[in-house]
């Protein structure tokens, strides 16, 4: 496997990982961290 390149080696984020960081910043989920720290006039609408 080549090495040299970071995308080839990256691995990703471990769930328990994520739910570690939800717990640290007081938010139960991704959706929750970005209503809570994105202002709501440049969120994209869908």
């Amino acid at each position: 496997m080549k090495t040299d390149v970071f995308a080839l080696r990256h691995i990703g984020i471990r769930e328990e990982d994520l739910n570690s960081m939800f717990n640290t910043v007081g938010v139960e989920n991704l959706e929750q961290l970005i209503f809570e720290t994105i202002p709501d006039h440049i969120r994209l609408k869908e």
